[in-house]
């Protein structure tokens, strides 16, 4: 009566374009790295399927309201993704990415932030402004998001009325330990947020369903 899968996966995605389209027609090679939102590294998922044990064998009413419950997990952790360094100023031109400031090897920071505040997620020391009529070096998929950590939790069971008609009642919790899940941060030197993580994902959701099956 349980039942428990795993899967985990690591995966790479790159490509030579810079967003929707292309930077530079004459070298299309010149920025390709990690895709944007769509490069995570790594990803696990784990279900757990379990029939409480309890009243599967008292009379008939017991197994009728108590008896037969079923719960349900689905847990993912998932790596953040790959996101780009975009370009907000004056006279840009066709230039759409900064340039990788001198020293600046790594763009990783603090990994900190709060909502409304001027904490920066990754190290924008690391972007400069590229000269007038220029493109900017940074390349692709260079700075990387914030991770995932979702638990979705159901609670369920079926009332056989006769062999081809149950009622199913359902009580679900997406993201049942209410975890915060940062949004990605605003990677466009020259925004107001530039750096800073301005929302979350969907904070724990509670539904409740009755199904009828024939």
């Amino acid at each position: 009566s349980l039942y428990v899968t795993a899967a985990y996966t690591w995966s790479h995605n790159t490509t030579n374009l810079a967003g929707n389209g292309v930077i530079d027609v004459y070298n299309l090679k010149r920025y390709h790295g990690n895709t944007e939102s769509l490069n995570y590294p790594q990803s696990m998922a784990i279900t757990v399927l379990y029939e409480l044990p309890f009243f599967r064998n008292g009379n008939e009413f017991e197994k009728l309201t108590l008896g037969g419950w079923r719960i349900n997990d689905i847990t993912t952790f998932r790596s953040g993704t790959s996101l780009s360094p975009g370009l907000s100023k004056s006279f840009q031109g066709l230039a759409a990415r900064p340039d990788l400031a001198p020293g600046y090897l790594r763009t990783t920071g603090p990994k900190t932030w709060k909502v409304g505040t001027s904490q920066q997620y990754f190290n924008t020391a690391a972007f400069v402004n590229p000269a007038n009529g220029y493109l900017g070096n940074a390349q692709t998929g260079i700075i990387r998001g914030p991770g995932q950590q979702v638990h979705n939790l159901s609670l369920f069971k079926e009332f056989h009325i006769k062999e081809a008609n149950l009622v199913e009642f359902r009580a679900e919790a997406f993201n049942v330990a209410n975890h915060t899940n940062p949004s990605n941060p605003n990677t466009t030197l020259g925004n107001a947020n530039y750096g800073k993580v301005t929302g979350s994902a969907d904070p724990r959701i509670l539904e409740f369903a009755l199904r009828y099956k024939f």
